[in-house]
Order: C-alpha cells, then sequence, then structure tokens
C-alpha cells in the first residue's frame, strides 16, 4: 500500500500549500489516475512520494515505511515508480 497521510508540500515563495493535509489510502495493485486543473497538485503527489520535494506536514508511507527514513536508492531505485513526459505512474512492489 501507499498511504498518504496528512500530506502538506509548500513550495518556497508561494502563499498556499500545493498539497494541504492530503490524506489517502492506495491498496496494492490498485490503479489510480488523478486528474485536474494545471496547478491542482497532481505532480506534487507524486513528486512527495519520491521526495523529490520537502514535506511541510505529514508521511508518506510506502508498505508501511515512512519514505523520509528509505535510502533514494531503494525508494527511487526498485521500479516503485515510473514516470512518462505525458504522465506519471506510481505503483508499488510487494
Amino acid at each position: 500500500d501507499i498511504v498518504f497521510a496528512g500530506v502538506t508540500v509548500q513550495y518556497p515563495g508561494t502563499l498556499r500549500p500545493a498539497l494541504a493535509g492530503l490524506t489517502l489510502r492506495v491498496p496494492a495493485g490498485t490503479r489510480l489516475g488523478v486528474g485536474g486543473r494545471t496547478g491542482s497538485g497532481k505532480s506534487t503527489l507524486l513528486a512527495a512520494a519520491l521526495r523529490l520535494v520537502p514535506l511541510a506536514g505529514g508521511a508518506v508511507l510506502l508498505g508501511g515505511r515512512d519514505v523520509q527514513q528509505m535510502k533514494l536508492r531503494t525508494l527511487r531505485g526498485r521500479q516503485c515508480a515510473r514516470l512518462s513526459r505525458a504522465r506519471g505512474i506510481l505503483f508499488a512492489r510487494q
């Protein structure tokens, strides 16, 4: 599973967070599509899961482990996430 627990991300120099208190659980093996307008936080959701942006609050758990405690090589190198130009795809291995 991947769990976003009260995740808040705020980019420097912005007044409002890109994500504010997001809570979401995606069971392992589930496909999830995320849609929205430009600037709605779609890319930030994926960036938070991969530790590409710092969290201002909350936690992201992958398989029950906080991604902040995982080595980046483990988090990004085990095909936990795949990015393409047109879309971001996030999935967890069991």
